[in-house]
């Protein structure tokens, strides 16, 4: 028992012994006091490698948690490497290896040194295509928050589209739009073969959003584009949008009233029904147009002039008095709300007061301006409007702001034009899916798309003067001789034909073709005009291309034979 004892106490002893040495040593450096590295974060893609430096102050073994994240050790690769003390560099090399497209993935690099462990790296794989899908503008610059995209304005008529490109890494990648998470009130169209997308208002829209009104980018709209593969989404990215409302100079007015007589007590207004002449219109005491164009915004201006005639009824001088700065005394217009909106005053009433005894007839016309135009032109309203420099001058309104005529009014004992004059009026027809329409020229000049049909008196050109020839004295006693001038693509198919009107035409007249002309098609048609008035026409289409010549309508007494006017037909490219 005492031996046994002893050697029990021996033990303890040995061990007290050991513990106090190692309690004695605690101020020397030993394996367990080192430093780790401090932690560090970084990002690397799918499919790179990148190199971790750090110091070391004893041996170390590094191990990644993440199967992607991998040490690259010669020629293996592998979870876990490890080294002596000293200044490290350890490559790792990043795999898509369960990459997903939904969030990104974080590995930890832990390391162990000195009997203790401590995270020092964290790497980021970023999310399957997260940076790899962007749009760019029309400039090549990318659409971001600090680069929204405009979507453009139309021209009421027809849409502006504004095209954007999609670039992303993998090629073999579908692109589409997301429309669940895009703004309802844009259409976006691809466009066969190519990355390039086509952005353009959409009028009939969920989101309530009318054309002619701004959208700011404050409203956060977005659309979103995608690209998918096997199936699954790999990129998305939402691009901010805002739109400009109607184009700056795009104005319709519904109707307009090209010739309208009033009556010296300005009570009864009147005009040339369906354009034709044969019937007369009662506006009764007043004129109301709708006007349609960006924010509701535009400016009246009232233009005074007189005009001298020849014995076609042909104006051959016409003078405007800008005297008045476009605000008349004795033409009163005013804004007046809508037909469907109260708080949106988008209509214009005109009236006319009575003609003071004694007083010659007088002549105005009314003209209603976008904002945007007329804030340019309003410091020279005259020099602007009126086309009066070079040797081509008209000095007379300038073509491209025919369609912001609302009324031309004479009032007076007598009309300033001669009663019987025989006039032409150009028209642009169209008909699609049995609906037809027809816009003047004035309004496809205004349209903004580089078309510029003219209708024209050649009477007193030697043109004139060869035609007038042609038919005699005893077929065509009155020289009444005009051209149309119109670009090809007006007049290239059934759908889309030139439309000649009779202005005045006497009653037993007739309107049709002189004769006919290979590769011309002509007959007669009705359509509605933008105004909602029915206009009867000659309509000419080019039959099999090309630019076919020498093509007249005419308007004959069916009685007579007499020839009352032509109208020579000149396409152009």
């Amino acid at each position: 028992m005492i031996g046994r004892a002893m050697a029990w106490t021996a033990m303890l002893a040995m061990a007290l012994s050991v513990g106090g040495c190692s309690d004695s040593d605690s101020d020397n450096d030993g394996p367990g006091d080192v430093t780790f590295p401090e932690k560090d974060a970084i990002t690397v893609d799918a499919g790179q490698d990148r190199t971790l430096t750090f110091s070391a102050d004893a041996e170390w073994k590094l191990t990644s948690n993440a199967s992607w994240c991998r040490f690259v050790d010669g020629d293996f690769v592998q979870t876990t490497i490890s080294g002596e003390a000293g200044d490290q560099s350890v490559t790792i090399r990043v795999s898509d290896d369960n990459q997903n497209s939904e969030k990104d993935d974080v590995a930890e690099i832990t390391m162990a040194m000195g009997g203790k462990s401590q995270v020092i790296y964290e790497i980021t794989r970023p999310r399957k295509g997260a940076s790899s899908l962007i749009v760019k503008d029309e400039s090549g610059k990318v659409i971001d928050t600090e680069n929204p995209l405009l979507v453009k304005g139309g021209n009421i008529t027809s849409p502006v589209q504004t095209t954007v490109t999609l670039e992303i890494d993998d090629a073999s990648a579908q692109l589409g739009v997301l429309t669940d998470k895009t703004a309802s009130w844009v259409t976006v169209t691809a466009l066969t073969g190519t990355n390039d997308y086509v952005v353009s208002f959409k009028d009939d829209n969920a989101d309530g959003k009318n054309p002619k009104y701004a959208i700011p980018a404050e409203e956060n709209a977005v659309i979103t584009f995608a690209a998918q593969k096997n199936g699954s989404t790999v990129a998305e990215v939402a691009i901010p949008i805002y739109y400009e409302g109607y184009a700056e100079g795009a104005l319709i007015l519904d109707p307009s009233y090209m010739s309208v007589t009033v009556s010296e007590d300005g009570r009864t207004m009147t005009g040339e029904g369906g354009v034709s002449g044969s019937e007369s219109v009662d506006y009764g005491g007043e004129l109301i147009s709708t006007v349609t164009t960006r924010n509701d915004a535009f400016e009246i201006v009232e233009i005074a002039y007189t005009a001298t005639y020849d014995q076609w009824g042909t104006p051959t001088e016409e003078n405007y008095d800008f005297s008045a700065n476009g605000d008349l005394d004795w033409v009163t217009t005013s804004k007046i709300a809508g037909e469907t909106d109260a708080n949106v005053k988008n209509r214009v009433r005109l009236t006319v007061s009575e003609l003071p005894e004694g007083e010659e007839p007088r002549n105005a016309t009314v003209m209603i301006f976008p904002k945007a135009v007329y804030d340019e032109i309003k410091d020279d309203l005259q020099g602007n409007i009126i086309d009066s420099e070079g040797d081509q001058a008209t000095h007379d309104i300038k073509s491209a702001y025919n369609t912001y005529i609302m009324a031309n009014l004479t009032q007076g004992s007598e009309s300033a034009e001669p009663e019987g004059s025989v006039s032409f009026a150009g028209y642009y027809y169209t008909s699609f899916d049995g609906e037809a329409m027809a816009m003047t020229f004035e309004e496809v000049a205004g349209m903004g798309a580089g078309l510029e049909p003219k209708m024209e008196n050649i009477s007193d050109t030697p043109e004139g003067d060869a035609i007038f020839s042609d038919y005699g004295l005893s077929v065509m006693p009155n020289k009444n001789v005009w051209k149309a001038t119109v670009p090809a693509g007006m007049m290239g198919d059934a759908s889309n034909r030139l439309g000649i009107a009779a202005v005045g035409m006497p009653e037993g007249a007739m309107l049709g073709e002189a004769f006919p002309v290979s590769g011309i098609t002509g007959e007669a048609v009705s359509a509605p005009t933008t105004g909602g008035q029915t206009v009867s026409l000659w309509s000419v289409y080019i039959a099999d291309g090309g630019k076919p010549s020498g093509y007249q309508v005419v308007i004959m007494n069916q009685n007579s034979g007499i020839i009352e006017a032509v109208c020579v037909v000149e396409v152009t490219d």
